[in-house]
């Protein structure tokens, strides 16, 4: 990409990240489908009902407030790095620590 911007081919570059933005949503909308039947899946592969259940809950709220503090986080810091913003997700959740 810096070679690029470099050697000033921009058309290139637009083209890399269209691309690249296709590929991601492609991906985002496959896993959502996945997430969203998370409890018909378990249970396809012969899982408990009930931990079916809490699972599919979990991963629906993971969701739902991943997605809430990423867009938090890039509102106030739009300067701000993805590697950045998914380390102060997982850091809201006590996930992992990091120092300063």
């Amino acid at each position: 990409m810096r070679q690029g911007f470099g050697a000033k081919t921009y058309r290139i570059l637009g083209i890399y990240l269209q691309s690249s933005c296709i590929i991601s949503c492609s991906f985002a909308i496959v896993i959502s489908v996945l997430w969203f039947y998370t409890e018909h899946i378990l249970i396809l592969l012969q899982q408990e009902a009930e931990i079916s259940r809490t699972a599919a809950l979990y991963i629906k709220c993971s969701v739902y407030w991943m997605v809430t503090c990423l867009w938090t986080q890039t509102m106030h810091h739009r300067d701000m790095t993805l590697a950045t913003t998914v380390a102060g997700y997982v850091q809201t959740n006590n996930s992992i620590t990091v120092d300063p």
